[in-house]
């Protein structure tokens, strides 16, 4: 029989390696997404290892920020990397990698499990394959779909090839919000005045910012007709989203009454979470860069827990920021 220590020791192990295994799975993207962006095929022979591994990062944590022109610097090849790198980092590599796992119909062991249910907030071990399966759908359908509007604007703009990658690559990082683009130093702002462009990017990156699980809750209260029983987190989350965002456009307005109310709605939903712009933040009124910058500190939504205890209620939260 196992004895009460080894029992103890293998219950440190598995706690341990709950927060080490992401940890050291995010490293090995990295690695990788450095190593395939290094090669002749991906990049155009003009950067540097170190500027190379900055993307590889950038892709990975979803934050957006390059020191090279993505569109010029790296081959197509490359630019679906850097895309496949921000997707994986988006969805989590745990996710990720269970969803593999999944495909491949390996089974999942109970540490396993035990990352999985950390990373989908889903404490029902049954459930979890079914919330795996959702996130992944979500995911490829708000892109799938996203990636359809856009080509309205891009594959007029750009030609069919060129329209449709465009498509794809900005509605994938504007909903994992990564903010890389496809349009060197302007970003968006040759396509300022374009409503349509406009709402399609705030409505991906609105709903990358919320979350899955606030998408889920929602979609299944309309499905019950019915929000008597919709979360507290879910609450919160698109609460403290309305007010953040309103707020956003208000003090834009305020501090610079030439920015157009489209402009302060792009930048409302973009700074919080993405990075896109379709201002040139260079010229910017210092007080719209200080806006801005509280904004980004703010993040998109938290991963927040709310669970009820027989003796006390606990909450924990984490926020990032792109």
């Amino acid at each position: 029989m196992t004895s009460y220590k080894e029992k103890g020791k293998q219950k440190m192990l598995n706690r341990k390696r709950i927060y080490i295994v992401p940890f050291l799975g995010f490293i090995v993207i990295i690695l990788i997404g450095w190593i395939i962006l290094m090669l002749p095929f991906c990049n155009n022979g003009n950067i540097s290892s170190l500027d190379v591994l900055f993307s590889a990062v950038s892709a990975t944590c979803v934050t957006g920020l390059t020191t090279v022109n993505i569109s010029q610097d790296y081959t197509f090849i490359g630019q679906v990397v850097v895309a496949i790198i921000t997707e994986i980092g988006s969805i989590g590599f745990v996710t990720f990698v269970s969803f593999l796992l999944n495909i491949k119909k390996k089974r999942i062991s109970l540490s396993d499990a035990l990352l999985l249910s950390d990373a989908l907030n889903e404490t029902r071990f049954s459930k979890l394959k079914q919330r795996l399966k959702e996130v992944i759908k979500y995911t490829l359908v708000i892109e799938f779909i996203g990636s359809i509007f856009l080509s309205a604007v891009f594959i007029p703009e750009f030609g069919l090839e060129k329209g449709i990658w465009y498509s794809i690559f900005h509605s994938i990082t504007a909903f994992c919000n990564a903010g890389f683009d496809l349009f060197g130093t302007s970003s968006f702002m040759a396509f300022t005045n374009n409503i349509y462009l406009n709402i399609v990017l705030i409505i991906l990156m609105l709903l990358g910012g919320i979350g899955f699980f606030v998408m889920e809750d929602v979609i299944i209260c309309i499905k019950k007709k019915s929000f008597i029983h919709i979360s507290f987190h879910t609450k919160v989350v698109l609460w403290t989203t309305f007010i953040i965002y309103f707020l956003s456009i208000v003090l834009t307005k305020l501090i610079d009454p030439n920015i157009t109310v489209l402009q302060a709605m792009f930048m409302g939903a973009a700074t919080r979470t993405t990075g896109f712009s379709t201002l040139n933040m260079e010229t910017a009124n210092p007080l719209i860069k200080l806006l801005f910058s509280i904004l980004m500190m703010i993040g998109g939504a938290p991963r927040f827990y709310f669970r009820r205890n027989k003796s006390n209620f606990y909450c924990s939260f984490s926020i990032t920021c792109s």
